[in-house]
């Protein structure tokens, strides 16, 4: 029992040496519409930060990465990209930073850790019906990063997990060979 202080303060002396953990979080499937009957999407960026947070100087690799991923991710799910103008679906991506102060709690509390100053990145990824405007999914991942660095892998990481509730295009998946046609 006279560990937990030390343990505590070695988790606390960790946690300030690396980043913290990725917070993912989408709608419920309850809370998704049901994508299985689109085909196609194109991507767009929003041309502002999440709410709370600024773009940075990094913001165009940010959204470089983020759209290599999504299109990776989209593709293992049968989508295929298409023209904005004939898309089924839009997909806008954001992203930002910001400083949060982070306070000790619980066991860190106790032992006496100060407070500390760290940056925090969010990505979003909103994906709409393109003929009539509807969201039909929302997602987004914030962690604690370092400043002034993109680590891409990070970001594919980050998108996998974020579009995880994203089904499998059927139609694609019925006729490929048809719809290829098409195009």
């Amino acid at each position: 029992m006279m560990r937990t202080p030390w343990l505590a303060m070695a988790v606390l002396v960790a946690a300030c040496s690396s980043t913290g953990p990725q917070k993912v979080k989408t709608p419920s499937k309850a809370q998704t519409a049901d994508l299985t009957h689109y085909r196609t999407y194109a991507q767009e960026t929003a041309q502002e930060a999440p709410v709370g947070f600024e773009l940075t100087s990094l913001a165009p690799e940010v959204d470089q990465a983020m759209r290599a991923s999504v299109d990776e991710e989209l593709a293992k799910r049968g989508y295929v990209q298409a023209p904005a103008s004939s898309a089924d679906l839009v997909v806008r991506n954001a992203s930002g930073r910001r400083k949060v102060i982070l306070a000790p709690a619980g066991q860190t509390l106790l032992v006496g850790a100060p407070e500390r100053v760290a940056t925090q990145a969010e990505l979003v990824i909103d994906i709409f019906d393109r003929s009539s405007g509807d969201q039909v999914f929302h997602g987004f991942a914030q962690e604690e990063v370092e400043p002034g660095r993109v680590k891409e892998k990070k970001i594919s990481h980050a998108v996998s997990k974020v579009l995880a509730k994203v089904p499998t295009s059927l139609e694609t998946a019925k006729a490929p060979a048809a719809f290829e046609a098409q195009r």
